[in-house]
C-alpha cells in the first residue's frame, strides 16, 4: 500500500492576520516566518490528529485487494470528501463499479476480475479554510504562538513542549479507526 500526496492544500487554515493577531505583532519583518510556523503548525496538528484539514488530493495504490473487497483509506486521508477517479489494473472504471462510503472512508469493490493493482484519487479534507472546525483553528494558533517563543529550543535543557491545550483541542478530532 502506497498513499501519496498528489496535491497539496492551497491555502492554510489559519492567515497570516489571524496569528499576527494572535501573536501580538504589528510589524512585517517575521511574515516569512510566520507564514512558515502556521504551515509546520498544521502540518503537525494534522499528524497528530491524523486528518487532513483543508482540501487535498490524495492517491492510494494497493498492489492487492483485500479479500473481502473492502479497502479503506488510511489516515491522514480523512475525512474524505469525494472519490475522483478509480483505476484496476491500470484502467480507469466507471464510480458505479464501486460501493463508496464516505462517512466511513471505505469503498467496496463490486466486480469479480482479477485485480492486481488499484489507484484511487480522492480529495481529503473538511473543505476550504473556512470550513476547519474552530478548535483546530485555535490548536494550530498555539502551535504558532509556541514556535515563536521557542524558536532557538536546540537543546534538551530550554527543549519545551507543546501546550495542553493543544491535545485537548485536538482529541475530540483524532482518527481513532480500527484498523
Amino acid at each position: 500500500m502506497q498513499l501519496r500526496l498528489i496535491e497539496p492544500p492551497n491555502e492554510e487554515p489559519v492567515s497570516l492576520l489571524d496569528a499576527k493577531r494572535h501573536l501580538r505583532i504589528e510589524h512585517d519583518e517575521e511574515d516569512g516566518q510566520i507564514e512558515a510556523w502556521i504551515e509546520s503548525a498544521r502540518v503537525a496538528s494534522e499528524n497528530d490528529t491524523k486528518r487532513s484539514y483543508v482540501s487535498q488530493t490524495w492517491e492510494l495504490i494497493l498492489n492487492k485487494t483485500p479479500k473481502d473487497g473492502i479497502i479503506t483509506i488510511p489516515s491522514p486521508a480523512t475525512p474524505v470528501q469525494e472519490v475522483l477517479s478509480i483505476m484496476l489494473n491500470d484502467e480507469e472504471v466507471e464510480l458505479s463499479n464501486f460501493e463508496v462510503d464516505i462517512y466511513n472512508a471505505s469503498i467496496l469493490i463490486k466486480t469479480e476480475a482479477q485485480i492486481e493493482r488499484v489507484a484511487i484519487r480522492f480529495k481529503a479534507g473538511f473543505g476550504n479554510a473556512e470550513e476547519v472546525p474552530a478548535p483546530l483553528k485555535s490548536a494550530i494558533l498555539l502551535r504558532v504562538g509556541h514556535l515563536y517563543l521557542h524558536r532557538e529550543a536546540v537543546g534538551s535543557s530550554n527543549l519545551k513542549t507543546t501546550p495542553f491545550a493543544v491535545e485537548s483541542l485536538e482529541l475530540p478530532y483524532r482518527d481513532v479507526r480500527v484498523r
